[in-house]
């Protein structure tokens, strides 16, 4: 919880929602064999092929996450992945109980469109999320590669339109 501590971990597994297979779930280590017993499809399609929106087992998943900045309702933070599951960040903000703002798939509901947070989670094309930085070794070369990226200028407004509020 970053009411009381500016940095932490979030581990929790993720799996596939069987209700909706393109979005994911996350679920604590002691629900797990309950979830593993409930999967009754197999994960190879009709034609023969694994299919990955079949696949239901939920994986363990470590998310490191630190304050970057504290803004009027909402807070910057950065994320470190320590495993790379689909849509990681999203799903364990989410049941962190801090949905990314512009999200539709896991973000904040029932903001009124007339209040700034509304209106500013409406008018995000996507989710307010960022890779500022990617690392990985290179398959082939086995080169360890670094990107940098900065914040694009639709993040940059939704920071500066949050910061106005505490002017206001």
């Amino acid at each position: 919880n970053f009411a009381t501590a500016p940095r932490g971990v979030i581990e929790l597994y993720i799996g596939r929602d069987p209700a909706r297979p393109t979005r994911m779930r996350a679920m604590r280590a002691e629900d797990v064999p309950q979830a593993l017993r409930a999967i009754v499809r197999p994960q190879v399609s009709e034609s023969g092929y694994s299919d990955p929106r079949l696949n239901l087992r939920p994986r363990s998943a470590r998310t490191h996450w630190r304050i970057l900045r504290r803004l009027p309702g909402a807070t910057l933070l950065g994320f470190r992945l320590e495993t790379g599951r689909t849509h990681q960040i999203r799903v364990h903000s989410q049941a962190a109980g801090w949905p990314l703002l512009g999200d539709p798939l896991y973000g904040p509901k029932g903001l009124r469109p007339e209040t700034r947070l509304g209106a500013l989670n409406q008018t995000l094309a996507r989710p307010a999320l960022h890779a500022a930085r990617l690392e990985f070794t290179h398959p082939g070369t086995r080169l360890r590669m670094h990107f940098r990226a900065r914040l694009p200028d639709d993040m940059r407004a939704a920071i500066a339109t949050l910061t106005s509020t505490a002017s206001k």
